[in-house]
């Protein structure tokens, strides 16, 4: 294997015409080369511009301004989906934590005061596996705690002051990975609770939090988000209650694509604010369009899954 060498941005601007990759203008090719590094563009967004099975034989005709607006509609989708995902995980948060802390006994009495988030007998402890899990669970959340003591001054405060962290502030240092693992760990009944208010069962609702946590990740690191692939197959709904996303997941089953994740939201996001991602997604796809010349909008339609038609996505809600 030959080891790759640096190469200044002069060298990268000449290894890109031999490739044969059109130049339009080379000292604005050098700044975005520079500002964004040619492995993030042309290593990251090539794939679509190449030739089958060949890895450096690009198609006749690509211009670099081509693939660094590919590059640039991933990074704007990037950023709006993080946007709609952040807000779907601070409501489920609340509402997980509101249900834990709103659990009561037999006698209508609150079963869980204080710091008991921290006591093994506050879960679902049916088995050897979900004791451990549990156990994992709950020294994360100690870790979390002593980690963000003197770094966040809620938690300061309530450990200075009273000698424990609520749930409902520790939840503010809690990641959607912790919080899909602190639901996992909970009393069925509790788990139920939250997962009524969408129309799912609690097992459904894992399997979205699973994706919806990856894809948060997947944009908060930076990673490319049209071509994504997650191996999670979407629950089906109820086909009453959901007769367009029925058959949608159902086509889609086995493709683990960024539909999924369009779908998968529509069962946290408001119907206003699930058209306001389709419409801003769709708005992308369309400037993207006005500057690709080599390959055609549909191939990126293709590779992220969603439909070219948006009303295929706004009838879902």
């Amino acid at each position: 294997m030959n080891e790759k060498m640096f190469m200044n941005v002069d060298e990268q601007i000449e290894r890109l015409k031999k490739l044969g990759i059109h130049i339009p203008d080379d000292e604005k090719t050098k700044k975005q080369l520079l500002d964004n590094s040619y492995y993030n563009i042309v290593n990251g967004y090539r794939d679509l511009f190449l030739f089958k099975n060949q890895k450096d034989k690009f198609l006749r005709g690509t211009r670099f301004t081509e693939l660094y607006a590919l590059y640039h509609f991933d990074r704007q989708l990037r950023h709006s989906l993080l946007s709609f995902l952040l807000e779907v995980e601070t409501t489920l948060k609340n509402r997980i934590v509101y249900a834990f802390m709103n659990t009561t006994d037999a006698g209508g009495n609150v079963e869980y005061p204080r710091d008991d988030y921290l006591k093994l007998h506050s879960y679902a402890n049916h088995s050897e596996q979900s004791s451990k899990n549990t156990i994992k669970m709950i020294a994360k959340l100690q870790r979390t705690i002593s980690t963000s003591f003197g770094n966040s001054d809620a938690v300061t405060h309530y450990l200075s002051n009273y000698g424990y962290v609520p749930l409902w502030v520790l939840a503010t240092r809690m990641t959607f990975g912790d919080i899909k693992m602190f639901y996992s760990c909970l009393k069925s009944k509790t788990r139920q609770a939250v997962a009524k208010k969408y129309n799912m069962s609690d097992a459904d609702l894992l399997t979205h939090m699973e994706l919806l946590a990856f894809i948060r990740n997947h944009c908060a690191h930076g990673n490319r988000i049209y071509c994504m692939r997650k191996k999670i197959d979407l629950p089906l709904p109820n086909k009453n209650t959901f007769p367009k996303r029925h058959v949608l997941i159902q086509a889609n089953h086995g493709k683990h694509n960024l539909l999924n994740v369009f779908i998968s939201l529509t069962f946290f996001l408001s119907k206003s604010r699930y058209e306001e991602l389709v419409d801003k997604t769709m708005g992308l796809f369309e400037i993207l369009e006005q500057r690709l010349k080599t390959i055609g909008i549909d191939n990126v339609h293709k590779h992220t899954g969603l439909p070219s038609d948006k009303s295929v996505l706004q009838e879902c809600v």
